[in-house]
């Protein structure tokens, strides 16, 4: 194996920051974003719309850690299966701080995750002062947070004295946060939720796919709850107190969003995360199988190299060319500069019988801009309300022969001898299969025992999953395995199939310094490097 010469590893360096993280690459470093892909609470013993019970003793419990010296604010946003934002709040962090929370509790409107900085103790009324980390002034409706980049202020600068959003934005909730409508819009918004056993259409009868009332896509509420709770998280360094969801112009315009001007350790990039998946089915038959398993959470770097008009970026089809680069501010950026994920993974699978009925699922979440009715959207909200119309509407299930915009995915499976089956369209020789889809933004799919996508007879193997798109496509899979009464549970996640780098166009380098002698240009490494004449 060659050397690496100085150039590749002052590149790396440049690139690294701490924990030696590579930018566009899938590790497991401090980032600014941190994304919790999936979750689920179970919605068995609701009544009405009191508190949910732990009756099905489903839950998804996560946690953030700040490795940073400095005190944040981070800004949590959950997302419903079609990528609608459906809650949001902000949760104080101190220097080194850890939070943590159960979703059954969020759900319940239990916002207050840092009890040390989240309790409700204001000021006498006759001495008003800052009761909020976020800066809210007890009894005037104003904001006076101490604004710096320090371990004495939460706030990084405060957009505007007019901006409403900071001044009413707070971190202290009442418990419960919210009740009654609110609360109904909430879960009517997240629940419906199953397994899904059915890769080749969505109508069908309890796949999990398609929620008959859904608040956060423009349903009116319903009058109960059906199934279990799911959507994804993301949870953001914010430069400020917020009450705007990403999918929010504002978000980019005031520069909710934390990206450049934090020096110190190191930047923006200083949250770490971990997520354990509570599904504990306490039945002994192989169709009552729970699984409890850990990974941590998706840690999406921020670099001020990848430009919001030049490169895809996490969140880059949730902003427009409205987006400025904010006020003038040194913590601002034209855009989020979070490294996309990438779309093609690998992953092994179980299968047995009983006694031991070892299986496996997937948790899948993608992104992309949908067409729907002739018109890209970043959610599938209108393919969830138009499905089953006469409108012309695709979301993932894009009609054949049209190649500009294909969502169909590509399953190649091989069993532990390499024999293989298929790809998309149903296994060569198999089980009678069809056009195989990821419909939602986030799910988690029964991969085996499951014969539309593993023959019966394969005791175990892996498969290539790609999730294609129109170039704004980014996806990230979890695997569960998991045996009879729990006898055995683990979860991981998938190998990145992409390649080192996924980033389009690749972020540049740019160094002037002097190459030791004898240094050789290095190719093929991921990235462009620019360098001066010396080189």
């Amino acid at each position: 194996m060659k050397k690496i010469t100085a150039l590749v590893a002052l590149a790396l360096l440049a690139i690294a920051g701490t924990g030696f993280a590579v930018t566009c690459a899938q590790d497991n470093v401090p980032a600014a974003t941190l994304l919790v892909p999936y979750f689920r609470v179970g919605g068995a013993g609701v009544v009405g719309f009191n508190d949910i019970p732990d009756a099905s003793g489903t839950d998804t419990l996560v946690a953030v850690t700040n490795v940073s010296s400095a005190k944040i604010i981070i800004h949590v946003t959950l997302w419903n299966k079609y990528s609608a934002a459906v809650l949001d709040f902000n949760v104080p962090m101190t220097g080194y701080d850890v939070v943590f929370w159960s979703m059954r509790d969020i759900l319940n409107g239990k916002l207050n995750v840092n009890p040390t900085f989240q309790v409700l103790t204001k000021p006498s009324s006759s001495s008003p002062s800052v009761y909020d980390p976020c800066g809210q002034v007890y009894g005037n409706g104003a904001a006076a947070g101490v604004t710096s980049f320090s371990t004495t202020g939460y706030i990084r600068f405060a957009p505007s004295s007019l901006d409403s959003d900071y001044t009413a934005a707070i971190s202290v909730y009442n418990t419960p946060a919210f009740i009654g409508a609110f609360r109904q819009n909430v879960w009517t918004s997240l629940d419906e939720s199953y397994d899904i056993s059915n890769w080749l259409t969505p109508g069908a009868a309890g796949a999990g796919v398609l929620d008959v009332d859904n608040y956060a896509c423009g349903s009116d509420s319903g009058s109960a709850v059906v199934g279990d709770f799911s959507g994804y998280v993301t949870i953001d360094v914010a430069n400020y107190c917020t009450q705007h969801f990403p999918n929010n112009n504002s978000y980019w315009e005031r520069d909710a969003i934390a990206t450049v001007g934090w020096g110190g350790y190191p930047g923006a990039n200083i949250l770490m995360g971990d997520i354990f998946y509570k599904d504990q089915s306490a039945g002994t038959t192989t169709a009552n199988i729970g699984n409890i398993s850990g990974d941590p959470a998706v840690a999406i770097e921020f670099d001020s190299r990848l430009n919001w008009d030049t490169a895809t970026t996490f969140y880059g089809r949730y902003y427009d060319s409205l987006d400025l680069g904010g006020t003038g501010t040194p913590y601002t950026f034209a855009g989020d500069g979070r490294e996309p994920l990438g779309t093609n993974y690998g992953f092994r699978y179980l299968q047995t019988a009983a006694p031991s009925a070892l299986r496996t699922w997937i948790t899948v979440w993608r992104s992309d801009y949908y067409l729907n009715d002739g018109a890209p959207y970043n959610d599938l909200c209108n393919w969830w309300y138009y499905y089953g119309t006469s409108h012309a509407v695709h979301g993932f299930t894009d009609p054949d022969g049209v190649s500009f915009i294909n969502h169909q995915i590509s399953v190649k499976v091989w069993d532990n001898d390499e024999n293989q089956i298929g790809g998309s369209g149903g296994p060569s020789g198999g089980p009678t299969g069809g056009t195989l889809y990821v419909f939602l933004e986030t799910q988690r799919l029964v991969v085996s025992p499951n014969s539309l996508v593993v023959q019966p007879s394969f005791l175990g193997g892996w498969i290539n999953l790609l999730l294609p798109g129109t170039g704004e496509e980014q996806a990230y899979v979890g695997v569960q395995h998991s045996g009879l009464g729990l006898a055995m549970s683990v979860g991981h996640s998938a190998s990145l199939l992409n390649g080192e780098f996924i980033c389009s166009p690749a972020p540049t380098i740019n160094w002037t310094g002097v190459l030791p002698a004898g240094s050789k240009t290095i190719t093929n490494i991921g990235w462009a490097v620019q360098t001066g004449t010396n080189y």
